[in-house]
């Protein structure tokens, strides 16, 4: 896993330390790094060498060096020939270079601190390296140097000079006597061997392996940058993403949870994460919110909770959770919470018909113009809502027959079935689900992708909430107008709304785009899911590896970010926008292979594991391997090749672990086209064969871009400056119907 980057071409790289600092810097240029940042502050701007040649330093920045080379958790710049080699990493609260070939004769280091970490190193607190060390401020000439290059952030630069090729922690404790003695003890203990030792161990509890090199990094790139935005300082849960979204965000962070931690092996993490998160549940019964999950929190005097499906993903993936762990007391300490949102939501906010309802910007569709009115208002039922309302009453229910709730086991079921018997009957009007339905009952039948939602959200509970025959239209009517090869649209390009480019667009503000055209990466991981499970699962393999090449293609090397304009650029360029690395759209990605082409469901609390695989063509051979269990204490390995003629494979299953010591080994069910099997693995091992299910039909494919047409008109948005926006501030988004500004029932 080595990701090699150019001077020559502008591509951010990334560290966490899981403990509020992170570090960016930039591949080409010094501008575009923002450095190490605790906070919102610059502890330490970037560094570069200064050479001795035949008395005279010059300065040899990253840019200058004849490669970097980016591995997980720590990246190295060469210079000289590779004669000399600078590696760094960020550690735990802690900065660490390994000046490999570095003596006083040959090169120093040059750190650019700020000024308090320039203090405390004058001071020769917060350091420690492994040979005699000196720091000095450098001299006029060297500044100058510094300064053409860096301009202001070499201000208080500083110079570490060595007897010897040197290791050097640098802590970043904020108590000066305690930085000292940490960076001592990280010395002594040899710290960031200790690092590596452990993204290995991270990077090996859960693998895929399959015959596509590039598909293969990417996956592996994809796990560890996900994982890197777990947070492990006072509150454990996941960043969104950088440089924004350092924070707490409940849709991002349970989107995220398969990807990012189950199907990572890191189960006992996710269940520390769910706790923390139920402690901001608002139990206050006069709350317009009352039994809502935050929508953000950045601490117990900073939370917001506007948003309708925070409480619905948190039931959902609170199951799953307990699933992949076993755990049925991990049920029972938050069925509290799981009760409360469910019974507020259900006697607070439902109709006569069982519909969720919500204000306008309560879906992940948020963007507001001055904080107020919706771009994109879905109000009062939109259909993601109502699919995750099904599928959160589902999930309830089954936590409460685990816990011999035998009331709430009931009262939900039905609930459940009520909301799904409504729903045909007001959003399909035979070819087209409504992307909502307004306040006085009108459908709105925009092109969005959250119709894709209704085919993969509800598979948790087994049962479906649309039609299978109902699954494939809104499939193949999202997929043909919304899915490029490099992502899915927010809105149809053919609605009069669409906004095709996103950030530094002079015609209107971010924020009209934002749901009405720009691309969501987040939500390739339900346009796999959604392709696979109509069984075009060649089509989602094409695009899988479209997203795959963004890993290392896109703004930020070895992950993904939040979004892209809608389309290209001039020249047919892929324009990058939003967070430059998102934590849920590395988690999609790699959860799609597991939950999408394998098809795999773990339920540890039954003892079963199942599998409905959809493999594409190209997936003839491979095998993949991944701990369960709160634990890790039970292995899985399945492998699979090709076998005879119609798709048919040839699935291999090993199971292990000392959990097997305590329980018989997990049922592992297959279902094939035409058959499914139940396997018996009491001996360790089984096997099975068939055929993978293919769709009959033909002719779905991506769709195109039509600025690619000769008679391409563009929008209206590119015509009138502020168009959507006039329109939003007058509420006529949908002319002639009220609006759902509230959040419980109009």
């Amino acid at each position: 896993m080595k990701i090699r980057l150019s001077s020559k071409e502008e591509k951010k790289f990334c560290l966490l330390d899981g403990f509020e600092n992170y570090m960016t810097l930039s591949s080409a240029s010094p501008e575009n790094g923002e450095g190490l940042i605790y906070k919102n502050q610059v502890l330490a701007a970037d560094f570069c060498v200064l050479e001795n040649k035949e008395g005279y330093r010059r300065l040899v920045s990253r840019f200058e060096g004849d490669e970097c080379l980016l591995e997980p958790g720590f990246f190295t710049v060469n210079f000289s020939g590779g004669r000399q080699s600078l590696v760094c990493s960020l550690l735990q609260n802690a900065l660490y270079f390994n000046c490999k070939n570095f003596d006083k004769s040959s090169a120093s280091l040059v750190l650019l601190p700020s000024i308090d970490l320039a203090k405390k190193l004058d001071k020769g607190q917060a350091f420690a390296a492994s040979s005699q060390a000196e720091i000095s401020k450098p001299l006029a000439s060297e500044l100058l140097q510094l300064t053409k290059v860096f301009g202001k952030k070499a201000a208080h630069a500083r110079i570490i000079s060595f007897e010897k090729p040197s290791e050097i922690y640098i802590s970043l404790e904020h108590s000066p006597s305690g930085a000292g003695k940490a960076a001592a003890k990280l010395l002594k203990q040899g710290a960031f061997k200790i690092h590596c030792q452990k993204i290995q161990e991270e990077l090996k509890k859960s693998s895929l392996k399959i015959q596509d090199s590039l598909f293969q990094e990417a996956l592996d790139w994809a796990k560890f940058s996900s994982l890197q935005f777990l947070n492990k300082n006072k509150t454990k849960a996941l960043w969104a993403g950088l440089p924004w979204f350092r924070d707490y965000w409940g849709r991002d962070i349970f989107v995220s949870v398969p990807g990012s931690l189950l199907l990572s092996g890191n189960i006992k993490e996710a269940q520390e994460l769910f706790e923390n998160f139920a402690a901001f549940q608002d139990t206050n019964p006069r709350s317009v919110t009352y039994g809502r999950l935050p929508n953000i929190y950045r601490g117990s005097g900073d939370v917001i909770y506007n948003t309708a499906d925070t409480s619905l993903l948190f039931v959902r993936e609170l199951l799953e959770c307990a699933r992949f762990s076993g755990d049925k007391k991990f049920l029972a300490r938050l069925w509290p919470n799981v009760r409360l949102a469910l019974e507020c939501d259900r006697n607070l906010r439902t109709d006569s018909a069982g519909f969720l309802l919500h204000g306008d910007a309560d879906t992940w569709m948020d963007a507001r113009i001055f904080g107020e009115k919706s771009f994109c208002p879905r109000g009062n039922r939109a259909n993601d809502i109502q699919a995750l309302w099904f599928t959160a009453l589902l999930c309830g229910s089954e936590i409460a027959r685990l816990l011999g709730k035998k009331d709430e086991e009931e009262i939900w079921k039905e609930e459940a079935a009520k909301v799904k018997n409504s729903f045909l009957g007001k959003f399909f009007d035979g070819q087209k689900i409504a992307d909502c339905v307004l306040r006085d009952d009108a459908a709105d039948f925009r092109v969005r992708p959250n119709q894709l939602f209704l085919v993969t959200i509800p598979k948790i509970t087994g049962q479906k909430f649309i039609p299978q025959e109902v699954e494939e239209k809104a499939a193949r009517n999202a997929v043909s107008e919304l899915l490029f090869p490099y992502g899915l649209c927010s809105l149809s390009q053919k609605d009069l709304y669409f906004h095709p480019y996103h950030k530094t667009w002079e015609a209107y503000h971010e924020d009209a785009a934002y749901h009405n055209g720009a691309i969501w990466t987040w939500n390739g991981g339900s346009a796999i899911e959604a392709l696979c499970s109509i069984g075009e699962q060649d089509l989602a393999w094409r695009f899988a590896q479209n997203l795959a090449s963004q890993l290392f293609e896109g703004p930020c090397a070895g992950s993904l970010s939040a979004n892209l304009w809608a389309y290209p650029d001039q020249d047919g360029g892929l324009k990058f926008s939003g967070a430059y690395s998102s934590c849920r759209s590395t988690a999609e990605f790699f959860r799609a292979p597991w939950q999408a082409f394998l098809g795999m469901q773990v339920d540890l609390l039954e003892n079963k594991i199942s599998f409905c695989p959809r493999l594409p063509s190209q997936w003839k051979d491979g095998s993949g391997e991944i701990l369960l269990g709160l634990e890790n204490d039970l292995r899985l390995e399945i492998s699979w090749s090709a076998e005879g003629q119609n798709h048919e494979r040839e699935f291999s299953f090993k199971v292990g672990g000392t959990r097997l010591e305590k329980v018989k080994a997990p049922e592992i069910s297959i279902s094939f086209a035409d058959k499914e099997e139940c396997l018996n693995v009491q001996n360790g091992s089984g096997a099975a064969r068939g055929s993978v299910y293919f769709s009959s039909q033909k002719g779905l494919d991506f769709a195109k871009p039509l600025c690619q047409e000769k008679d391409w008109e563009k929008p209206e948005c590119l015509k009138q400056k502020n168009f959507l926006a006039e329109i939003a501030l007058r509420q006529e988004f949908n002319p002639g119907h009220p609006s759902s500004l509230t959040a419980i029932r109009n």
